[in-house]
């Protein structure tokens, strides 16, 4: 008996670590707009963003020459010349050497530099969420084209409605659990069993109780909601196929189509 009441506890621990081993995706906005910044990683501690990118959102200039095989990136006299594997730096249009300690990494032919050091040479402040797991750069002066969005102008209705819904249906839980309620929404808009939009989902009769509270259309969703909302607009699924979730377990669907358990709610096919 002793052996059995030991094991379960690190039964437990094994399935809390299995449901969150999940690698959440980096986000980047800058002056509240999320902008693509694709593939980023990490490495001794720094994260790494796909140089072009960050220009593209930054509205700096990016220039390829080919006689040096380097990429220039300029804005108002401040510019990055990046070749090999260093950083040159000229501020207001004068050399002031070498940035050492930040060298750019290639992979795939895209050139990755730290997110934190771009912003800031290029005069933008900015601070990072580890809940959220967003960087939030700030620069005033930037105005932005679609080509830099990551969710595009006449997407943000069905992004905002998406973040109403999980803020409601995951409040308190972790990014994953809302990541989680993201899934059902968005797998409901692709299947022809149920509507076509964010918003004739949620709307659904019967479906969402939240989405008929008195004041849910003028809701503010909390950060965790619209993290989650982004991820699952672009793609991002935790929860496979599923289509239904509840706080009880479903008597009217079979075993099978049980996905499992995510922090109190039962997940289903």
């Amino acid at each position: 008996m002793k052996k059995r009441f030991l094991m379960v506890p690190i039964v437990l621990l094994l399935v809390f670590q299995a449901a969150f081993a999940y690698t959440f995706p980096i986000l980047v906005k800058v002056n509240d707009t999320y902008i693509k910044a694709e593939g980023i990683f990490v490495e001794d501690g720094v994260y790494y963003a796909p140089a072009r990118q960050l220009a593209d959102g930054l509205r700096v200039i990016t220039e390829w020459e080919a006689a040096s095989k380097s990429a220039h990136f300029i804005k108002f006299g401040q510019r990055l010349i990046v070749a090999d594997d260093c950083v040159k730096m000229y501020r207001d249009n004068k050399y002031v050497g070498v940035a050492l300690p930040i060298k750019p990494i290639v992979r795939n032919g895209r050139i990755f530099l730290p997110i934190d050091y771009f912003a800031k040479f290029f005069g933008a402040t900015i601070s990072y969420d580890e809940r959220l797991h967003t960087f939030s750069i700030v620069d005033t002066a930037i105005n932005f084209n679609d080509q830099a969005r990551l969710i595009a102008a006449e997407d943000a209705d069905d992004v905002l409605w998406l973040a109403r819904i999980i803020s409601l249906e995951a409040r308190g839980n972790s990014l994953y659990k809302h990541l989680a309620v993201a899934g059902v929404v968005m797998n409901r808009v692709k299947s022809e069993h149920f509507p076509d939009t964010v918003y004739n989902v949620i709307k659904a009769k019967g479906q969402f109780p939240p989405a008929y509270y008195e004041n849910f259309d003028n809701i503010d969703p909390n950060g965790l909601a619209v993290t989650a909302a982004i991820h699952a607009f672009k793609g991002e699924n935790v929860v496979d196929d599923c289509l239904y979730f509840n706080l009880k377990p479903f008597k009217w669907k079979p075993k099978e189509d049980f996905y499992k358990e995510i922090e109190g709610d039962y997940f289903y096919r």
